[in-house]
């Protein structure tokens, strides 16, 4: 088995693919990575099982139906047999790590209004589209499987079973994490500061690169000052665990889940039917304070003058 080096120049996915494959430029490299990459995968595939992996690919599958065409034309080009694995989370489950990692590429809005907005969250947890497009292109089998109902403790296992292999190991070396960039999830509290200062960055008058001052925000809370205002926005957060979003978001995707059971799970080959069991997840606290987050941070942002410090961390490392 072979877990291809094109593609993860930056971080330990495959991002880069998918980002040419939609036209943007890829990150870490200055490379034609859709061409590079197929040369390696088609040379590899005579000999070896090749595994690609990136969120980018349903990211960008759901953000534009045109992604699928394109993603069609560039399977084409692959010698071998294509299996794809999705998996699916839960959307209550899977809405604050969404709308948090678009706040980690500079999105301003807070996730109460992105949660309520009539499009923005639907379009990025629209299963149904996903699994449409999904289908559209070439491929051998599509195995669905629901994050929810897997086993954490032997989940490469369980990978490596979806695709009717023995477990082996991997020919080129799987990703060295302390090599490649941090991709750690922020509780709530941090993801509201964060989102806050992409707002200030958004509104001033010389706009900073969101990618860059991420990196400096997150470089300011491994220091002394920074610890003690993630430990005050976790006090925080804890204390105010009103509100609650997570009716609204079964009653959103209420008829789009049914649609998917219904009209799709039977198209997919190889696949798992979607069942009430797993449409109903445990409490997200995430959920319970979406209310509360802006105007609690928002006090703290001002306090502590947080802003121009990360900014004071950015002009020092240019």
């Amino acid at each position: 088995m072979c877990y291809p080096k094109v593609g993860r120049e930056y971080g330990y996915g495959h991002h880069n693919i998918p980002w040419t494959i939609a036209g943007r430029r890829p990150i870490g490299t200055e490379e034609d990575v859709a061409e590079k990459f197929l040369v390696e995968v088609n040379d590899t595939l005579a000999s070896h099982d090749v595994v690609v992996s990136s969120e980018e690919f349903s990211a960008n599958l759901m953000s534009t139906e045109k992604f699928a065409t394109d993603l069609d034309l560039f399977l084409n080009k692959l010698r071998g047999r294509i299996k794809i694995i999705l998996y699916l989370r839960q959307q209550k489950n899977a809405a604050f790590p969404t709308w948090m990692n678009l706040v980690r590429h500079g999105f301003s809005a807070s996730f109460y209004d992105w949660v309520n907005s009539p499009e923005d969250a639907f379009s990025h947890l629209d299963y149904c589209s996903l699994m449409e497009r999904t289908l559209s292109c070439r491929h051998e089998d599509v195995v669905v499987v629901l994050y929810e109902s897997e086993d954490r403790s032997s989940f490469l296992d369980r990978f490596v079973s979806h695709l009717n292999w023995s477990s082996a190991p991997p020919v080129s070396p799987w990703p060295n994490r302390t090599q490649l960039k941090s991709n750690a999830s922020y509780s709530p509290g941090i993801a509201e500061l964060l989102r806050q200062l992409n707002s200030l960055n958004r509104s001033s008058s010389q706009t900073r690169d969101p990618i860059r001052l991420r990196l400096s925000f997150e470089k300011f809370l491994r220091s002394e000052e920074g610890g003690a205002i993630n430990w005050e926005l976790n006090r925080l957060v804890g204390r105010n665990p009103s509100g609650d979003l997570e009716a609204m978001l079964d009653e959103r995707f209420e008829q789009a889940n049914k649609r998917l059971m219904l009209e799709l799970g039977e198209k997919i080959r190889g696949g798992y039917a979607w069942n009430a069991d797993h449409l109903s997840a445990k409490k997200n606290s995430a959920l319970a304070i979406a209310h509360e987050l802006p105007e609690l941070v928002s006090e703290m942002v001002e306090a502590t003058a947080v802003y121009g410090k990360v900014l004071e961390i950015m002009r020092v490392e240019e």
